[in-house]
C-alpha cells in the first residue's frame, strides 16, 4: 500500500473523483490514518484492504483500456454476420490499485475493411436459455432503489424485516420464497392487489419525502393511507364476520377438498383430470407454451420435449414438480 500512497503524495494537488449519486443515509466510508488495533482476521482483513483501496484508487488517474471489434460477413453461410471483439489496457490509472474491478485482456490480429479471412472450423452447438438469477440481498436492494422503493436509510431493513418474519429464506443459490411469503403473496394479490404494486409504494414513499422537506403534514399522509385501506380491510373484517374462513383459506392456498396434484395446494385449474394450484399451472402453461419453440426448431414430440427438460438442471422447481406430473401421467401437448 505505500507504494500507492508516495504516488499520490507525489501529486501537486489531490481531488478525488467523485460519484454521480450521493446517499445523505449513508456517507461513504474511508480509512482513518490509524492502524488496527488487533491483528484482523482474514476476512475482516479482506474487507479493510477492500475500503483502503477504493479510497486510494479515487486520488488516481483515469484507465484507459482500447477495444477493437471487427464484423465478418460469411455469404457462403446466407450473408451471416459473426463477430471478433479484442480489448487491452493502455494505461492502468486506478486499475493498479483497485484490484477488485477485472479487465480481460484479449489479443486479435490487425485487420481492414475487405481482408478474407479462411474458415478453420465450423461446429453448431446447441444451447439452452437459462432462467434470471435468483435475488441476493444486494440484488434485491439495487431493485428497490431502481423502482423506487423505500428510501437509502429504510431498503435495507425492509429486506430484513421479510426474512425476520418467515417470508423469505437465504440459500446458496440466492433468496427464495417460503411457504408463508408465497402464501401471503396469494392473499396480497387477491385482497389487496393495489398494495402490491410499485407505483402505489412510490407514491407514498414520495409523500414521505415531502413530509420530511416540510411540504406536506404527516397527518395528512396518515389519512390518505387510512382512506385508501379502510374498505379493503373492511372488506375482510365482513368476510370474518360472516365466517366465510373457507374462501380465506383458498385465497391462502389451504384449507380446501381439490387438492393440487403436485404440492397438496388449492387445485385452482384442472388439466386433464389433474387438478394444479396457482403456480403449478403457471408452471404448466409455460412448459406448454415453451414446447412449440423446441418443435419448430427442434423437430422434438412432446414426450422427447419432456424428457430432455428433466434432464436440464436450469429447470425451476415448480417446472421440475410438472415435468415429473408429465413423465409419469403421459399428459398430451397442449399447443
Amino acid at each position: 500500500m505505500s507504494t500507492f500512497c508516495e504516488k499520490i503524495l507525489a501529486k501537486d494537488k489531490l481531488r478525488p473523483v467523485q460519484g454521480k449519486r450521493e446517499d445523505p443515509a449513508h456517507p461513504a466510508i474511508y480509512p482513518t490514518g490509524y492502524l488496527p488495533r488487533k491483528k484482523l482476521r482474514i476476512k475482516e482483513w479482506n474487507i479493510y484492504e477492500m475500503i483502503v483501496r477504493r479510497y486510494l484508487a479515487t486520488f488516481y488517474d483515469a484507465a484507459e483500456v482500447a477495444s477493437v471489434r471487427y464484423v465478418f460477413s460469411a455469404e457462403s453461410l446466407g450473408n451471416m454476420s459473426f463477430a471478433l471483439i479484442g480489448q487491452r489496457i493502455v494505461r492502468p490509472g486506478w486499475l493498479s490499485v483497485y484490484k477488485y474491478v477485472n479487465v480481460k485482456e484479449s489479443s486479435v490480429p490487425e485487420l481492414k475493411e475487405g481482408d478474407c479471412i479462411e474458415v478453420e472450423r465450423v461446429s453448431v452447438v446447441r444451447t439452452y436459455s437459462k432462467p434470471p438469477r435468483l435475488y441476493t440481498k444486494a440484488s434485491l436492494l439495487r431493485w428497490m432503489e431502481s423502482v423506487g422503493i423505500g428510501t437509502e436509510a429504510t431498503r435495507a431493513e425492509i429486506i430484513e424485516t421479510l426474512f425476520q418474519r418467515g417470508y423469505l429464506k437465504a440459500t446458496n443459490a440466492g433468496i427464495v420464497v417460503t411457504e408463508l411469503g408465497i402464501k401471503t403473496a396469494f392473499m396480497l394479490l387477491k385482497l389487496f392487489k393495489e398494495l402490491t404494486e410499485v407505483n402505489l409504494t412510490r407514491d407514498f414513499e414520495e409523500k414521505i419525502e415531502r413530509v420530511r422537506k416540510g411540504e406536506t403534514s404527516r397527518q395528512k399522509v396518515v389519512n390518505d393511507a387510512k382512506e385508501f385501506l379502510r374498505p379493503r380491510l373492511l372488506k375482510v373484517k365482513e368476510m370474518i364476520a360472516s365466517n366465510d374462513i373457507g374462501e380465506l383459506r383458498k385465497l391462502a392456498e389451504e384449507g380446501h377438498d381439490v387438492k393440487c396434484a403436485a404440492c397438496g395446494r388449492y387445485g385452482r385449474y384442472v388439466v386433464e383430470g389433474f387438478s394444479l394450484c396457482e403456480l403449478h399451472w403457471r408452471a404448466y402453461k409455460n412448459i406448454v407454451t415453451k414446447y412449440r419453440v423446441w418443435r419448430e426448431r427442434a423437430g422434438l414430440s412432446f414426450d422427447e420435449y419432456v424428457a430432455l427438460l428433466k434432464k436440464l438442471s436450469s429447470v425451476g422447481d415448480f417446472c421440475k414438480d410438472v415435468i415429473k406430473l408429465l413423465a409419469e401421467n403421459g399428459f398430451k401437448s397442449q399447443s
